[in-house]
């Protein structure tokens, strides 16, 4: 099993290389996002990211986890089976303004080339939120 440590910090300390080392790698962002919305459990996040493998997320998690973005708590889920619910702390949910300027630019971006994205549908209520 591999160990996960920060990396050491940039040598000219620019705070968008410092963001953009936190949140890199493929799916993280969208991670962010959906946690933005509510917390989610594993097998939640796993089938709103279609295409996302199970070690994948498991390591993007435990990365967010490791910059101090995202917690994880167990909870007995129906049938006694014990469930991941994954959330942003406080820090993780301050980069929803800069997330939401980077998909605002993107969806001009889309329609420029004749594409649209429209996010998941995520039942609020589905999970209750972790204190």
């Amino acid at each position: 099993m591999r160990s996960y440590r920060r990396k050491r910090p940039p040598l000219d300390a620019c705070p968008v290389e410092l963001v953009l080392s936190m949140v890199q790698g493929k799916w993280t962002a969208r991670l962010i996002f959906l946690l933005l919305q509510r917390p989610c459990h594993f097998g939640e996040l796993q089938r709103l990211i279609p295409g996302i493998s199970v070690e994948v997320l498991a390591t993007r998690l435990r990365t967010l986890q490791g910059v101090g973005l995202a917690t994880v708590q167990s909870r007995t889920g129906p049938n006694n089976v014990t469930l991941s619910i994954y959330a942003l702390t406080e820090k993780g949910q301050s980069l929803a303004p800069v997330l939401q300027g980077l998909a605002d630019w993107g969806q001009r971006e889309l329609r420029t080339q004749g594409l649209s994205w429209e996010p998941p549908l995520i039942d609020r209520d589905a999970v209750e939120p972790v204190p």
